[in-house]
């Protein structure tokens, strides 16, 4: 690839703001976790036009994944991720003071020797 990893965070945003309207859409789709077929899906469009979007994402950012060019993205900020509200009642609800917070015993290990010495 031409680039390097981006070296520093204004790097990233340089990037960033070259991007066509269309790769940023993908990229953000891409930091909330759908796949080619997905996006290609919700952005009415065929998957290869989502894997020239990619592939226009992995040049530009000089890296040959997705995933970390989206982990980068995310990090800086520059596209907003929303928690899902399915997991919004499980993050409320969680006491993190209970040791076993799904209520269940631990597995019993003394089968396989590895018992807790205390």
């Amino acid at each position: 690839m031409g680039r390097a990893i981006p070296d520093d965070n204004q790097d990233a945003m340089t990037v960033f703001a070259t991007l066509t309207p269309k790769e940023q859409q993908v990229l953000g789709w891409c930091c909330h976790g759908k796949t080619a077929a997905d996006i290609a899906m919700l952005m009415h469009c065929s998957v290869s036009t989502v894997n020239f979007h990619t592939h226009n994402l992995h040049r530009k950012f000089g890296l040959n994944s997705t995933t970390y060019i989206a982990v980068i993205a995310a990090s800086l900020g520059l596209v907003p991720i929303k928690m899902p509200t399915n997991l919004l009642s499980v993050t409320r609800s969680q006491n993190y003071d209970d040791p076993d917070p799904a209520g269940r015993r631990p597995p019993r290990l003394a089968g396989w020797g590895l018992d807790d010495p205390q």
